[in-house]
């Protein structure tokens, strides 16, 4: 699968290569040009264990990879509404614990995703109500 991730901070870029690691092929987008170029050699500003090796092997490997160009990536769609981003999209990854998540209307989620599939990397769901509504 082929997954775009908006930014390059602590949570953006774990979640990124773990995705990467698991044989996507991951696109980190960052506005901040230093940044970009720094990472690909494992120059992390954070510490998490393993991370730095992870990134050197899905870099290698050509599984991950960094841009600043918004522009030179058709990965990256602009939509009017946030519900828009998910016409058919493979999933929804969520890894923020911001509350306008859980008021949303999975019906109209469910219907606008490719397959019915939530990764909810913060757990702001409990993961029978999601399974009950035809989420896997």
């Amino acid at each position: 699968m082929k997954i775009t991730v908006n930014g390059t901070g602590y949570v953006s870029l774990v979640s990124g290569t773990c995705l990467a690691e698991v044989d996507n092929d991951v696109l980190c987008l960052d506005v901040g040009a230093n940044k970009i170029r720094i990472l690909p050699e494992s120059d992390i500003p954070f510490y998490e264990l393993g991370l730095e090796h992870m990134v050197q092997k899905n870099v290698a490997v050509g599984r991950l990879r960094f841009t600043a160009d918004i522009e030179g990536e058709r990965q990256l769609n602009f939509v009017a509404t946030p519900r828009d981003v998910l016409n058919n999209a493979d999933a929804l990854i969520i890894v923020t614990k911001w509350k306008a998540f859980k008021s949303s209307g999975f019906s109209v989620i469910n219907s606008r995703l490719k397959n019915p599939v939530i990764f909810d990397g913060r757990n702001p769901f409990e993961p029978a109500d999601i399974n009950a509504l035809g989420f896997e």
